[in-house]
């Protein structure tokens, strides 16, 4: 049976969150990661539900080249 894979990594850093955030998308940048989708949690519960909260986003990011190369991937439906 196939190993579950993490999808989801969550760390504490002493950077403001916009710092974080910039920072976290060079390093995606960095190792060939674009993002391609964006929920910015903390403006959706403002918006729909009037909730105040912290910063909180969540950033998609996708590498298909690297996504291709682990036995996890899409790869076993689309072989090369």
């Amino acid at each position: 049976m196939d190993q579950p894979v993490p999808f989801a990594l969550r760390t504490r850093t002493r950077l403001d969150f916009p710092a974080a955030e910039a920072r976290l998308r060079e390093l995606l940048a960095a190792a060939g990661f674009g993002i391609q989708t964006e929920i910015d949690i903390a403006a959706t519960l403002q918006a729909k539900l009037g909730l105040e909260m912290p910063p909180c986003r969540i950033l998609g990011a996708c590498n298909p080249a690297f996504s291709r190369t682990r036995p996890w991937s899409w790869s076993r439906w689309w072989p090369r």
